[in-house]
């Protein structure tokens, strides 16, 4: 018969000890990866556990919806081999596409596929509004796509 142990972690830090338990370990693994283990030490040695995870998460940003008149909105990226204004119908030269309610994903996903070479199109993607381009893989990158 096997017995679940709960090993400890001892933290050994500023004249401080503080033990930390297998099961609080993976709690700050789930939220936090391994990044977040030198600031939980930190925040472990005045707080307890529960304590230390709200502190550290106090200013962790939220990922950024984007809304029109109070409605999130969804964004549709879509990178073509070709200028879209040039072809047939946009369809004749669609690569692909993504859908993302995250601004900043939206951007960061149409910059890469530009440096990709490939000409991108962003897109309201319940009105079929085109909010940015097309951008072209042969100009610069404005600074600001959205």
């Amino acid at each position: 018969m096997s017995t679940a142990t709960n090993t400890v972690c001892e933290i050994i830090s500023e004249g401080g000890l503080v033990r930390v338990t297998d099961a609080e370990l993976q709690e700050l693994r789930e939220a936090f990866g391994a990044f977040g283990w030198i600031a939980y030490q930190h925040a472990r040695l005045t707080r307890g556990h529960a304590e230390a995870l709200a502190h550290m998460t106090r200013f962790r940003a939220q990922p950024e919806q984007a809304k029109v008149d109070g409605q999130p909105i969804a964004y549709r990226i879509e990178w073509h081999r070709s200028d879209p204004a040039e072809a047939h119908s946009a369809a004749d030269t669609l690569d692909g596409f993504l859908c993302t309610p995250l601004r900043l994903q939206a951007e960061t996903h149409a910059r890469l596929q530009v440096k990709r070479g490939y000409w991108v199109e962003i897109f309201n993607d319940a009105s079929d509004e085109l909010i940015a381009g097309p951008l072209s893989p042969e100009a610069k990158l404005p600074s600001y796509i959205l």
